[in-house]
């Protein structure tokens, strides 16, 4: 199964135990970007998304119980 995140620290620690102890995981790294557009389309089982994307797409995905991330002064200004 195909893991899509970003080559961010973030996301390749929170996930790393996942894609190292076990060969049923096949990481893909896209920008955050990407990674949305690939998920309108179904590319991915389990995806990274943005917040905002999430919103739109939460009638295809479920959010895990641990992995996410928020931060302050990062992210498009509004």
């Amino acid at each position: 199964m195909k893991l899509a995140i970003s080559p961010c620290p973030n996301d390749t620690y929170i996930f790393h135990r996942m894609i190292t102890a076990s060969s049923d995981y096949e990481p893909v790294y896209l920008d955050i970007q990407e990674l949305n557009e690939n998920a309108r389309h179904g590319a991915f089982e389990l995806t990274k998304l943005s917040c905002f994307a999430y919103l739109k797409l939460k009638d295809q995905y479920t959010m895990l119980d641990a992995g996410g991330a928020l931060g302050r002064g990062c992210g498009p200004l509004l």
